[in-house]
């Protein structure tokens, strides 16, 4: 792996649903970028909890392909990270009944020397902002809506689609992690945000604030957390923003 140069803003922001189960991640030497949404019932600090595994799946990764040729891209490291963070996830609820019921979701970016690779599991989102200053996502959610799983109709009349999330760490011990890689250039801004994001801000917003950090990120990133904290959302809201060198 060769990290590029960035600029990193990250911020996490509680709902109206109680303590903050978010966390975020900028392991600036690495070019390395994530941020986690605990899903729980009654503990808290699920997503630091996520964000620590996720490092030491880093660590552990690294460790395991010490001896390859070449230093390992993020194609490799990520998903040997991503099983380990899960498995840790599932072994804390095993030892612990207090976090039987502990789940997360995360989305990480790694800025590579002509790409970015992009892994998520769950709804936290990468965002990337086009040259003609469009905004589209990388990601694509794991939820029964985004999908589109065959549910015969009288079987979805009260459930909430969007909310079925289908894949996160926690329930299986080694889950899977999709992949994305992106061709990036100097200017290159992704937005990376957990659902609360979009749940409390406009999309014109994140496009807004996401235009803006391609001169500085920190104004960008105030702009975010001004909308998100007039909101009276119950869900928490964390992002990364990432504007390359």
């Amino acid at each position: 792996m060769f990290p590029r140069p960035a600029r990193y803003a990250q911020r996490s922001l509680p709902g109206l649903s109680g303590p903050n189960n978010d966390a975020t991640l900028v392991l600036d030497t690495s070019s390395i970028a994530a941020v986690f949404d605990g899903m729980t019932t009654y503990s808290v600090g699920v997503g630091e909890f996520a964000r620590q595994s996720f490092i030491d799946g880093l660590a552990a990764a690294r460790g395991h392909m010490a001896e390859m040729l070449s230093p390992p891209g993020a194609e490799l490291l990520f998903p040997y990270a991503a099983r380990r963070a899960s498995a840790a996830m599932v072994e804390r609820a095993r030892s612990d009944p207090r976090f039987a019921r502990d789940g997360a979701t995360f989305c990480a970016i790694a800025i590579e020397h002509e790409h970015a690779v992009i892994a998520h599991a769950g709804e936290c989102r990468a965002y990337r902002l086009a040259s003609d200053d469009s905004l589209y996502s990388c990601t694509i959610d794991h939820t029964l809506a985004s999908e589109r799983l065959l549910i015969a109709p009288g079987d979805t009349a009260n459930i909430n689609l969007e909310a079925v999330i289908t894949r996160a760490w926690g329930v299986e011990p080694y889950t899977s992690c999709d992949l994305a890689i992106e061709q990036i250039y100097s200017g290159t801004v992704f937005l990376l945000c957990t659902n609360g994001l979009p749940a409390r801000v406009t999309f014109e917003t994140m496009r807004a604030a996401s235009i803006l950090a391609r001169t500085d990120v920190d104004a960008a990133s105030a702009m975010l957390e001004a909308s998100a904290s007039a909101s009276d959302h119950w869900d928490d809201a964390s992002w990364v923003l990432v504007s390359v060198r």
